[in-house]
């Protein structure tokens, strides 16, 4: 009975109803359970009183685990690290305590569920909240404050995905900036020099370890940020993003490949060069990719082709089977291998539900459309850069609308589209 009543608590609290909430609370308050203590802390917190349901937490620290002994039960084991990392939550709020001691607590958390993806986040994040106060006047320590940023977002990873949307961006970036910036130190030829590829060095072999134990379709969720990175002037730290990347593509070649070949067709040398590097690093892993890289390519070629296609300001449609034959030819060809349509369902990939890295998940649940051929009208659009739009027939039966948009940088809009996406996940939720 008194865990229906706190049950209805936490779905009040979440509501926002604290009068319910807290008539809830009053009546779970006879069963004597030791999480009733974490439901009124957080409804303390949820009304803005964040300093009282640290004292009412703590007093129930006390009294539910005595000298902070560790539980044997696994649910008694959950509570307990639960409570601490409220502790360490209101602590930091509060801010009338001293780093060392937030940081102690959110200590306790890992120490006390090793495997708690939420332990090690909020450990990470409180200390990637330090370093802007720590390495303002220290600049030796940053790069041991980022190890541990790095380590710790990566556990957060390996036991769920519940924060992967903050952890892994901000892992990578803090990873590849420190890299860039140890470039520019060493080139400068900076006293510290020694000290920041040391560091580096360090950082590098924990992104490895991640690298081993994450699952791809984690990785996959910041890809366009790796991609972003791949002219990355510090030769140490490609060699890891490369195998980061390549072992994405083995993984979800389908999805993969719309993203690189965009960059395998750069005007920037250095970009297209380190391209190709990572796609024959892929070939290696997994030779069978070879004939559908190569596949990727030409259609890449002949898409290009249709999209740079001159037209004068009158004509307001082209024909597939007259302009553009080789293009029509290409996918209709025998030997030519599936290519997913990029649909937006099939791009982004879906996480597990559940706690864990769960790395036999399948990301993209559901059938896939392939590129089976492409209706014959080609519509010119009014607007400056003239785009065309095509319609790709799916080996589903279906027809799909796209727009092939010429000297243009399209990776605005597929940024602002993954923000997009990103948004409504949370709306969904």
């Amino acid at each position: 009975m008194g865990e229906c009543w706190l049950q209805s608590a936490r779905v009040a609290r979440k509501a926002g109803h604290h009068q319910t909430a807290y008539n809830a609370l009053l009546n779970a308050g006879k069963s004597k359970l030791s999480e009733l203590y974490v439901e009124r802390a957080k409804w303390l917190w949820s009304k803005g009183e964040a300093h009282q349901g640290l004292i009412i937490l703590q007093k129930g620290v006390e009294l539910c685990f005595p000298d902070n002994q560790v539980p044997s039960d696994a649910k008694s084991k959950l509570i307990h690290g639960e409570a601490l990392l409220l502790v360490g939550r209101f602590m930091e709020e509060t801010a009338n305590f001293e780093s060392n001691a937030v940081m102690k607590k959110y200590k306790d958390v890992t120490v006390c569920l090793p495997e708690w993806e939420n332990g090690h986040f909020y450990l990470a994040k409180y200390y990637d909240k330090l370093m802007p106060t720590v390495t303002e006047n220290k600049m030796e320590k940053q790069g041991e404050l980022i190890k541990y940023i790095v380590i710790h977002f990566g556990r957060s990873l390996h036991f769920g995905n519940q924060f992967i949307y903050q952890s892994m961006p901000r892992m990578l970036s803090l990873w590849l900036d420190l890299g860039a910036k140890a470039y520019e130190c060493e080139k400068a030829g900076r006293h510290d020099r020694a000290q920041m590829k040391t560091d580096l060095a360090k950082i590098n072999k924990v992104i490895t370890e991640h690298t081993q134990l994450l699952a791809p379709y984690q990785f996959l969720t910041a890809f366009s940020q790796l991609i972003s990175r791949i002219c990355h002037s510090h030769s140490e730290v490609f060699v890891v993003l490369m195998a980061i990347i390549a072992k994405v593509f083995v993984a979800y070649p389908q999805q993969a490949v719309w993203m690189m070949t965009a960059v395998s067709k750069s005007s920037y040398p250095m970009r297209m060069n380190r391209c190709k590097e990572i796609l024959n690093n892929a070939i290696h892993m997994k030779p069978s990719l070879g004939k559908f890289i190569g596949d990727a390519a030409r259609l890449t070629d002949k898409l290009l082709e249709l999209c740079n296609k001159s037209v004068d300001g009158n004509t307001s449609t082209l024909s597939m089977s007259i302009h553009f034959k080789s293009l029509k030819k290409l996918v209709e060809e025998q030997t030519f291998s599936e290519i997913l349509i990029p649909l937006q369902s099939v791009m982004i990939p879906t996480l597990p539900s559940v706690p864990g890295t769960h790395s036999n998940h399948d990301p993209f649940p559901g059938g896939w459309a392939y590129i089976a051929g492409f209706g014959d009208t080609v519509e010119i659009l009014a607007s400056l850069q003239k785009p065309k739009k095509i319609t790709l027939k799916g080996s589903d039966g279906k027809s799909y609308i796209m727009m092939c948009k010429p000297k243009d940088d399209l990776r605005k809009d597929c940024r602002l589209m993954e923000f997009n996406s990103l948004i409504n996940k949370v709306h969904l939720h």
